[in-house]
Parts: C-alpha cells; structure tokens; sequence
C-alpha cells in the first residue's frame, strides 16, 4: 500500500516548472543607490544618455530602462547586463521577456557565448532577429534561443538599446534543457533503406518521341491547309455581297424620289403621295 501511495503521489505532483537561472530578473530588488542588483549597467558617456531602474513596469516593482535622447557617431550599443557561468554547453538556451519601447531605433534581447581565451563572442543570439521592435510599442513579449558550443566558458545575457529613444525590460526568464540528441546518418540508413521505394518508371524510348513530333507536324500541316481554304472561302463570300451591294445600289437608284422624304415620315407614306 506504501508503494501505491508513492505512485499516486507522483502522478498527482505537478510536473516542476524550468528553472530561472537569471538572479533578480524582475530587477525588483535594488541596492542603497537604487540600482537593479545582480545586473551591470553600460553607458557610453558624452550625450546625457543614462539607464536606472523605473517604476513603469510589466510586473512587480521595478523594470529597467534605457534612454538616448541623442544619437551618437557611432552606437555603443548601451545595454544591461548579467553573466551566467552555469555548464549550459550543448543545451538549448532560451531566453525571454517583455520589452516596452518609446521611438527606439530597435531594442531587444541578447545572448552571447564566450570562452574565456577571446573577448569576441563564439556565436550569439537576439530576439530582434525574429522579433525587431522600433518605433514604439507596448509591452511586448520576446524570446531567442542559442545551443552553447564545447569551447563555451560563460554566456552574457544583455538588455540592448540601439540608435535614439527610451526601451523598458522586464518579466526575464532563462532557462536551459537537454538538446535533442543530433541522430547520426548510420543510425538512420536502416529506417530509409525500409522505406518503400517508388517503381522506376520505364525509359522512354526515341522512335516514339520521333513518331509523335511526325504526327505533330502532320497535324500542323492540315490545319494550315483548312485554314488556307477557309480563308478562300470567305473571299469568296465577300465578293458575293460586295456584288450584290452593287446590284442594290443600282436598283434604288431607279426608284428614288424626286424630293427626300422627311427623315420621320416612313418611306411607303410618302411614296404613296407622291405617286397620286
């Protein structure tokens, strides 16, 4: 009876959600200075741009913002950042949120992997690739995804801002799952080789394709020849009328009357006055 309770018990347990592996991703807890804990702040300086914690948020407290009122000769790429030194090689990453914009040139989501012998990332991922978000917007929701390389020491989870105006972030989560697993070509030759093959068509051969460009061409030749008669026949037809117009003609001119009738008086009523 024990074992049975377990069993009952397991299945009626919910299944556990993802694990968030941000810390402070709602960006609610704030250190004396009022800044978002656990996350670095980067600004380039010179053109009263700044990035703080703000009370407009998606949910709890607090969101971040960054704000570029003026653009610079070359874009920085001001953005908010944590790093993540979990073993995440070879699983899926993904990452999301909600994003609030105010006539941004584009805003959005990045990770970026690295080993710690280069400072360039191995490979990289933002939510502006499937979700770009400039101009202004509400809160909208985000998501990218990235599979770490072998030679990944830790990954960089960034909130960007590009080109001029304001960008709130909010509500991030990042998780990591087993990828599924790559199935190897030798694994899968017995599966294809099973499947039923389509029966090979016959070949086709010369002696019928030059017999039916013949019948073809025999073809032609008849119905340009109906066509050359048809068009004799109605030459034929049009000298006909053109004759008997001309016999028409002729006739009316013997019984036209000296005075044009009225174009509203029939023709029989004045015939029959004139001949009184």
């Amino acid at each position: 009876m024990r074992t049975l309770s377990i069993i009952l018990g397991a299945l009626i347990l919910p299944t556990a959600a993802a694990q968030n592996l941000l810390a402070n991703p709602g960006f609610d807890t704030l250190d004396l200075e009022g800044t978002p804990k656990n996350w670095d702040l980067f600004v380039m300086p010179g053109n009263n741009a700044r990035g703080q914690a703000d009370r407009i948020a998606h949910d709890g407290d607090y969101a971040i913002t960054l704000k570029t009122p003026t653009p610079y000769e070359q874009d920085p790429i001001n953005n908010w950042s944590q790093v993540i030194f979990d073993d995440l090689r070879g699983k899926k990453v993904s990452l999301s949120g909600s994003i609030r914009t105010q006539s941004v040139g584009n805003a959005g989501l990045w990770i970026q992997c690295f080993s710690r012998d280069s400072r360039r990332p191995l490979i990289d991922a933002a939510t502006m690739q499937d979700t770009p978000l400039n101009g202004t917007h509400g809160w909208t929701s985000v998501t990218t995804d990235i599979i770490p390389p072998p030679e990944t020491d830790f990954i960089m989870i960034r909130c960007f801002l590009l080109g001029t105006g304001q960008a709130w972030f909010d509500s991030l989560t990042l998780t990591a799952e087993e990828a599924p697993p790559e199935v190897p070509l030798e694994a899968m030759e017995p599966a294809i080789e099973a499947l039923p093959t389509a029966e090979a068509e016959p070949a086709i051969d010369p002696r019928d394709i030059i017999a039916v460009s013949q019948a073809m061409q025999q073809t032609i030749r008849e119905l340009e020849e109906s066509n050359r008669m048809l068009m004799e026949q109605i030459a034929n037809i049009q000298d006909n009328l053109d004759n008997s117009r001309v016999e028409l003609e002729a006739l009316n001119a013997d019984t036209l009357l000296l005075e044009p009738a009225h174009p509203l008086v029939p023709y029989d009523f004045s015939r029959d006055r004139t001949s009184q």
